[in-house]
């Protein structure tokens, strides 16, 4: 077997390896965001619904100023902070 061969080999059996430890990287990654809903609310007209990929979560409480967050926790800390809510993540 040639170094270049043996070099693929291992190659693709790392990269193989990598690429299940980032799937399960990303699987521990997901919150359960069902105790968010009843505090998110619908947008208004000319909010924004997206940043990039992400959902922006706009807080039902919070009228002026508005508060939105990309990230659940994010959202989990301006309950807690702000109204003393304290919602349990998973």
């Amino acid at each position: 077997m040639s170094f270049i061969s043996s070099y693929l080999r291992i190659s693709k059996a790392s990269n193989e390896d990598s690429l299940t430890s980032t799937s399960i990287q990303k699987r521990n990654r997901n919150y359960d965001t069902t105790d968010l809903i009843a505090y998110i609310r619908l947008l208004c007209t000319g909010e924004t619904e997206k940043t990039g990929r992400n959902l922006l979560r706009y807080c039902k409480y919070c009228e002026n100023p508005v508060y939105y967050s990309q990230t659940t926790i994010g959202f989990r800390n301006h309950l807690q902070s702000k109204y003393k809510l304290d919602l349990q993540t998973i």
